[in-house]
């Protein structure tokens, strides 16, 4: 019950990503059309469900545009959850390229996912002063590569996700 299933609007944008147990409460209530499932089958007392991977509201939610927000999770997504010095995917932190002290903010093209090891090795000093090397430019991520990095396997949701910038 902890797959994540892709939530589309009735004009087929995304939406949102959910679990599975969500979606199925969707599809109980008919509020949701199936799109993609997964092989796996869901045996109830009274019903054979059928997982669903991507799912499309029946009526459309009107959604405020609203920004990425710059939060650990999203930091993560972004680097694929891998340390963006060495590479690791073991004790990850967040890492200032450049130190607060030093001016540097919280902001997407100031952080990066680094491990525990590469972080205290980096401490409080610049990349040129700790020798280390980024191997990914921080940037804002599209809306489009955190909904590809949420999915578990991505090439369910490649073709909902084709269109998305």
């Amino acid at each position: 019950m902890d797959r994540r299933v892709l939530v589309l609007n009735s004009d087929y944008s995304p939406l949102h990503v959910c679990n599975m147990r969500r979606a199925i409460c969707l599809m109980l209530l008919e509020k949701v059309d199936v799109l993609k499932a997964q092989d796996d089958l869901i045996l109830g007392v009274s019903a054979v469900l059928e997982v669903p991977s991507v799912v499309r509201l029946k009526y459309y939610v009107r959604r405020p545009w609203t920004d990425i927000p710059l939060t650990r999770q999203n930091i993560h997504l972004r680097d694929n959850h891998r340390c963006q010095y060495c590479g690791s995917n073991e004790h990850l932190t967040i890492d200032h390229v450049i130190p607060k002290k030093d001016g540097g903010g919280f902001t997407w093209d100031n952080v990066v996912t680094a491990c525990f090891k590469c972080n205290n090795k980096k401490g409080d000093r610049s990349l040129v002063e700790s020798g280390l090397i980024l191997q990914n430019k921080p940037r804002k991520p599209s809306r489009s590569v955190l909904y590809k990095y949420a999915s578990q396997d991505g090439a369910m949701w490649a073709d909902f996700l084709a269109c998305v910038n």
